[in-house]
């Protein structure tokens, strides 16, 4: 039983938890000093290492110099004299300058009065002079021998500046390893010759064997062809490292690439640093080879120091406690007891400090320490709650992410519960964004973020914004009292009030379509398609609407996408076509200019199909570009095949008509093709101005600065008021063919003279379109309409058609049949 009291007394408890804290702050100030220690040794092997490589370049180098020197001069002593000397002449000059310069050179060279230096063989120009070849040594002297193919001779006269090196080669008269200097002798009459100077390479061989890099380093030189020059191994030397070894072969091909660094490599069962440069003269490759083991084994032998004075410290300290834990274990007690709150994540409780020995600054210490770590406590608790919050939440509306909605869904599914799920899209927030900034955009979607907060009817909803302007309401647990479309109602209803953001007062409206689950799908993907699918149909079906979807929307999805995959390959494989329909002055009855029509070729498609998929798919801007460019380089050929000129009229989309580019696009096209602009009329709708009427107004004047005519379209449809001909910068308004039907009968035809009146009042040209009647272009040439088009008189045509028009006429009045 003592025994168990000891063992839960206070000093027993003292000893548990300091000698752990001790023994820990020991250790990871002895790891502290590994660590800076071994770095320091690690630049010191660094520094030993390069000191190395300088060294032994400087050597070479010195080697190389003397051998490019000895070159160089023989080269400049025959430039002087070239002309004037005979080959007597030549050797008493080298002779002469041997002697002269023997001291520099060393102790003498290779002649054929005897051998001076070991390391030149000879030296002396090759030079061709009236046919002859003059050669300094009578050994190498020979009418079988082409001096002017070998690779000195050749390297040496096509080298334009200092000294060209030859690759290494074994010398078969005096059987060791050479490098060839060669230097070209030019004169005023040009390269006449080559001065060389062979080097033997057995002192090089010497200098790389007698490297000693600890116990077993060593280094080799190697060609730009991976081949030995010098190497420990005298086997090894001239050939290929690839040859000696796989290993050696994947370390030269290593070296190869870089100009200098350092590899590590596994060579013979042993880890080497392999540290290498280039040297400036021949381009070869120093290459140091030094071994892992003798590189860090005085790091192992710190190590272990460090351990071992560690574990004497651990000792030292633990008898002290143990000493001295006796006399001090009351004051402890305050510790004990404060870290056991610790333990259970309470830093609140410091200690009571009543002395200010060692003991009471300890305790304030301590204190200090649990205020420090209560606060990276609560830090971390915050950031593990941002993190979770980023994780689950859009940053920008607060709402939450597709994440979070799979991940609640997903559970819901699993657990076989009913519900709704409602995917929202802000109808045409790209222009809003591209004419109210996309900081403007932001405001919106959080404005709308909120609302949906709101939950207008139905209190088991949670709104998720899934990215861009695309939002989603999650009605969980569907009971019958909540009518999942009436909620939608009701939320789309607020959402259309007037919104004033920083100023700027717009009206938005949105198109959502509803899954329900699990009769739509039992997977979040498969709910997600199918909402995508309906809200998808309210878009086509006009906007600003909710629908339910059903298994028919399917198809018109899948319809959608397939006139999108047309229009993509249609852009691809120029597939497009234009058609030129005529529009007729209504007086005169001649040709005034053409509207341009696009067509996709072998296809049956209509453009009143195809645009609006363009336009939803963002493809109108690429084909667009398209028509405008077919339609002025059309009209650049009419020009040059000397037809009549006629202006063409291009249709521009809304997407398209605030494209940043377009202007300049324009502009660039009618330079290049080089076309009056006045020949080019832009047609747009005033749907246009719904959006940014200041910015469009904006655009509309940089055309116009061009000489670019303008067109108002579809006037009398959508929001067609005359109002906007009184601001909008216009040559002229094209009468839609559903105002032409309802005011061209004799009781109606007033208002259609009215509107006409009106605008040649604003100084605007009027056009009729869908003429296919003559009493419809009788009664419109009454009210004094300006220009007429229609099938009556002629249909929109291929531009080879149209050329045959132009040939054989240009008044079409009384003439319809003769139309193509």
């Amino acid at each position: 039983m003592n025994f168990f009291n000891k063992l839960s007394s206070i000093r027993t408890k003292m000893l548990i938890v300091f000698i752990p804290i001790i023994l820990l702050a020991t250790v990871s100030i002895a790891a502290a000093s590994v660590l800076k220690t071994k770095a320091g040794l690690e630049e010191q092997i660094e520094a030993r290492v390069t000191e190395a490589l300088n060294t032994i370049e400087a050597s070479i180098e010195s080697e190389f110099t003397t051998n490019r020197q000895i070159a160089e001069a023989v080269a400049a002593v025959y430039e002087v004299q070239a002309n004037t000397l005979t080959k007597t002449d030549y050797r008493g000059i080298i002779e002469k300058f041997l002697a002269m310069n023997k001291n520099t050179l060393g102790s003498g060279l290779w002649l054929e009065s005897g051998v001076y230096d070991k390391n030149i063989r000879y030296f002396g120009p090759y030079l061709h002079k009236e046919g002859e070849t003059i050669v300094y040594s009578e050994a190498y002297e020979s009418e079988d021998y082409d001096y002017f193919n070998t690779d000195w001779y050749l390297i040496g006269k096509n080298t334009e500046k200092g000294v060209g090196w030859t690759d290494p080669y074994y010398d078969e008269v005096t059987k060791i390893s050479m490098v060839t200097a060669a230097v070209p002798i030019s004169t005023e009459y040009g390269i006449i010759g080559v001065a060389s100077a062979d080097y033997d390479l057995t002192t090089i061989q010497k200098i790389i064997k007698e490297v000693k890099l600890g116990e077993s380093g060593y280094a080799f030189l190697i060609d730009t062809k991976g081949r030995f020059i010098a190497h420990k191994d005298p086997q090894k030397v001239m050939k290929l490292a690839i040859e000696q070894d796989q290993e050696l072969g994947v370390i030269a091909d290593t070296i190869m690439n870089n100009s200098e660094g350092s590899i590590n490599v596994a060579l013979g069962g042993q880890d080497f640093r392999a540290d290498y440069l280039t040297l400036a003269s021949t381009g070869w490759k120093l290459v140091v080879m030094t071994p892992f083991a003798e590189l860090f084994s005085s790091v192992s032998d710190m190590i272990a120091n460090a351990i071992m004075i560690t574990l004497i410290i651990i000792a030292l300290t633990v008898g002290l406690i143990i000493i001295y834990s006796t006399s001090f274990s009351r004051e402890f007690k305050q510790f004990v007891d404060s870290l056991g709150f610790v333990a259970q994540g309470d830093f609140t409780r410091a200690i009571e400090v009543k002395t200010k020995d060692e003991i009471g600054q300890m305790g304030a210490y301590y204190n200090h320490v649990l205020v420090e770590l209560r606060n990276m406590v609560d830090t971390i608790k915050e950031k593990e709650q941002h993190i979770q919050f980023l994780a689950d939440r859009d940053p920008m509306t607060e709402l939450y992410n597709r994440r979070k909605f799979n991940e609640l869904l997903t559970r819901d599914l699993l657990n076989n519960v009913h519900g709704n799920i409602v995917l929202l899209d802000i109808d045409n927030f790209k222009t809003i964004n591209d004419t109210l900034g996309h900081n403007y955009g932001d405001h919106l979607l959080r404005y709308v973020a909120e609302i949906l907060r709101e939950k207008m009817c139905c209190d088991n909803t949670i709104p998720f914004r899934l990215g861009g302007d695309e939002f989603l309401i999650w009605h969980r647990n569907q009971s019958e009292k909540c009518d999942v479309r009436h909620c939608m109602e009701v939320t789309m209803a607020k959402l259309r009030e007037k919104i004033n953001i920083e100023g700027v007062v717009i009206h938005i409206t949105v198109s959502a379509g509803i899954a329900a689950y699990p009769a739509d799908g039992r997977t979040v993907d498969e709910l997600l398609v199918k909402a995508d699918i309906a809200m998808y149909s309210a878009k086509n079906n006009g906007k600003n609407r909710c629908m339910m979807f059903d298994e028919q929307m399917t198809s018109a999805f899948h319809e959608r996408f397939k006139i999108e995959k047309i229009l993509r390959e249609a852009l691809e494989y120029q597939r497009f076509r234009l058609l030129y329909q005529p529009v007729i002055d209504a007086q005169t009855g001649a040709i005034a200019y053409f509207e341009a029509l696009i067509r996709i070729q072998d296809s049956s498609l209509s453009p009143a199909v195809f645009i609006q998929v363009a336009e939803e798919s963002g493809l109108i801007i690429p084909i667009g570009r398209w028509v405008i460019q077919e339609a002025i380089c059309q009209q650049r050929k009419w020009i040059d095949a000397n037809y009549p000129v006629k202006g063409i009229a291009i249709n521009i989309s809304g997407n398209q008509f605030y494209d940043e580019n377009l202007v300049a696009y324009i502009a660039n096209s009618l330079d290049e093709q080089k076309v009056d602009p006045a020949l080019i009329e832009i047609e747009i709708t005033e749907s246009v101005l719904i959006d940014n009427k200041e910015k469009a107004i904006n655009i509309m004047k940089k055309l116009k600065e061009m000489r670019i005519r303008i067109a108002l379209d579809d006037f009398g449809t959508g929001f067609s008021s005359l109002n906007y001909l009184t601001f909008m910068p216009v040559d002229k308004i094209k009468l839609d063919k559903s105002l032409k039907d309802k005011f061209i009968r004799m009781e109606s035809i007033q208002v259609m003279e009215g509107i006409v009146s009106v605008a040649h009042g604003l100084g605007l040209m009027v056009v009729a379109e869908g003429v296919e009647e003559e009493v419809e272009a009788n009664r419109l040439k009454r009210v004094k309409c300006d220009y007429l088009q229609g099938y009556l008189y002629s249909r929109p045509l291929r531009s080879n058609d149209v050329e045959r028009l132009l040939k054989i006429q240009t008044n079409l009045f009384g003439f319809t049949e003769r139309v193509l």
